[in-house]
């Protein structure tokens, strides 16, 4: 009796319906927490993000623990491997 779910007043095909709603939401959702951690972020935007100084991300960028990527003279980080040195 514990695992029983009575519904009233909602058809199968209303009740598929809004399990498919809700589904492709979730999926639409995942897909863009995924696109924001590809995002490329500044300097001072890291720095933000994990409440460092400047010399700190200076420091963990020469030792290898957070990849950056060159542009010019500029050092860019892409979010998803920033979030990824934490774990580490």
């Amino acid at each position: 009796m514990e695992n029983e779910i009575i519904l009233q007043g909602i058809t199968q095909l209303d009740l598929i319906e809004n399990i498919k709603i809700a589904l492709k939401e979730v999926i639409n959702e995942s897909k863009i927490d995924k696109d924001k951690e590809d995002e490329i972020m500044t300097r001072d935007e890291v720095c933000d993000l994990l409440s460092i100084v400047k010399s700190t991300l200076w420091k963990r960028t020469k030792m290898g623990k957070i990849p950056a990527y060159k542009q010019g003279r500029r050092l860019y980080y892409k979010k998803s491997e920033v979030l990824n040195s934490l774990k580490n």
